[in-house]
């Protein structure tokens, strides 16, 4: 291609970035068109050139962008022009607005609440579509100090690394720690592994010099306390879970 043709492509695209990016900061992501949210997400990912073609390959498949970000690496990388260090780093945007939202929730409620403890450990595992484990450092007074993952998919208590732990509560200097995992898709019940694995690791901490005040389960049907043994949440009244009742319906 001609070194004035090429010049000419450049111009067009950043002229096209510059107008995306002055549409989405004044009005909004949610307020523009899917293609124009899913063009302005691989901006990041590709700083240069178009993205309108990959765009469109990636909605036709995934529908929109929670779907594609959501989606294994084997499906992204089955789109053209998706890498696997492409497929990395998109899947790595649900962990930054999630890491946005959580302290920014986790700094200005009181944990020491059961209902806002329950409303943080909510937004903290409820979007996960894989299970996870979480451990979050308070003071005395319920301050939220830090959070963090100790395990993401299938886990067993068992193999939770006991370094991680103690690295955790040192760096932290927690005078409580509550736990979180979730079962997606499935209900806030305890199993026997969960009843174990609460078991090993009250055990650990302790070991470490701190408490254990807390540990719950998000599931479908509510937050179960495995500390209390009973539900601080139910989303099931009269047998019928009510997350799946109609509004506007019988």
């Amino acid at each position: 291609m001609p070194k004035r043709e090429l010049e000419h492509e450049k111009n067009m695209h950043e002229g096209h970035r510059d107008r995306l990016l002055n549409l989405v900061y004044e009005c909004g992501l949610d307020k523009v068109s899917r293609i124009q949210q899913m063009e302005f997400i691989l901006f990041y990912l590709f700083p240069r050139g178009d993205t309108n073609p990959l765009a469109h390959r990636l909605l036709d498949k995934f529908e929109n962008v929670s779907n594609s970000m959501n989606a294994s690496l084997g499906e992204l990388t089955s789109v053209y022009g998706i890498g696997k260090r492409t497929s990395m780093y998109m899947k790595m945007f649900p962990e930054i607005v999630h890491l946005y939202t959580s302290e920014l929730l986790g700094d200005r409620i009181d944990l020491n609440k059961i209902y806002s403890m329950c409303d943080y450990c909510e937004d903290l595992a409820r979007i996960d579509n894989t299970e996870g484990l979480y451990i979050i450092a308070l003071t005395a007074t319920g301050k939220r100090i830090r959070t963090a993952r100790l395990a993401k998919g299938p886990f067993n208590y068992v193999n939770i690394s006991v370094e991680a732990i103690a690295n955790f509560i040192f760096s932290t200097k927690p005078a409580f720690l509550i736990m979180v995992h979730n079962h997606p898709g499935g209900l806030a019940r305890a199993s026997e592994s969960d009843l174990t694995g609460h078991k090993h690791v009250s055990r650990l901490i302790r070991l470490h010099n701190s408490k254990l005040a807390e540990h719950v389960i998000v599931g479908e049907n509510g937050i179960y306390s495995l500390n209390k043994m009973r539900y601080y949440r139910s989303y099931v009244i009269d047998g019928q879970n009510i997350k799946n009742t109609s509004v506007f319906g019988n």
